[in-house]
């Protein structure tokens, strides 16, 4: 590590964020600043990250830069899109099975919810 990647993180150690600005708006305006500007080595980017959990959880606030309110919101869509998804091939899979007990033909069920005839199959072996 050089000299002045330690100089850059002993300067900008959240530490120091905090004596040197009173205000937590302050803080977070310029976290999110240095966030975007300042590249660290990961084993001290590992040691950022380290410091600002425990520094968080010592003065009861969240930081959240933009990416990760950005990733927290692609992660919810993607978690509701998969949930959706899932809901849609349970459904399919709820049907098939109960047109099977109506004696509907494998082919037929599949073609009807969109399901191979393998999984209908399948489903047809789990469900007697």
């Amino acid at each position: 590590m050089s000299r002045v990647s330690q100089a850059v993180y002993t300067a900008f150690s959240l530490r120091h964020f905090f004596l040197a600005f009173a205000l937590r708006q302050d803080i977070r305006n310029l976290y999110e600043f240095l966030d975007w500007v300042m590249i660290l080595p990961e084993p001290i980017e590992d040691q950022f990250w380290q410091e600002l959990k425990q520094f968080e959880e010592a003065q009861n606030v969240a930081y959240i830069t933009n990416a990760e309110r950005i990733g927290r919101r692609e992660g919810f869509k993607e978690g509701r899109q998969e949930g959706r998804q899932e809901g849609t091939e349970q459904t399919q899979r709820d049907i098939a099975i109960a047109l099977l007990r109506e004696g509907m033909s494998i082919e037929k069920i599949a073609q009807v919810t969109k399901l191979s005839i393998e999984q209908v199959q399948q489903l047809q072996s789990e469900n007697p």
